[in-house]
């Protein structure tokens, strides 16, 4: 797995992930997208985002009646991130 030694790596569980969908300005939704850190999600978060996604969307909805849709902010925020399998997951908060 290739590093950027120029950037602090961070694993990021699907609780701060979603936590940053709730609300767009949030902490954790500014965070994910500074240029300056490289982010990994285990890849079997998606399952987990998947089965918060009527929670996630009347949040959404609530802090901001024309906040972009779901399906906009998840893919603004994946972007954002490297996904890796569990077992590349632990080896990189290993050697951070």
């Amino acid at each position: 797995m290739d590093r950027d030694p120029e950037k602090i790596r961070f694993v990021i569980d699907s609780n701060i992930l979603i936590g940053a969908l709730v609300k767009d300005n949030s902490f954790k939704a500014r965070l994910l997208k500074k240029q300056n850190f490289l982010f990994y999600f285990p890849d079997y978060g998606l399952i987990e985002i998947d089965k918060f996604r009527n929670y996630i969307c009347s949040k959404r909805e609530r802090n901001n009646p024309i906040a972009p849709s779901f399906d906009y902010a998840i893919k603004l925020a994946l972007r954002h991130f490297m996904w890796v399998s569990v077992d590349q997951a632990v080896h990189v908060a290993d050697k951070s």
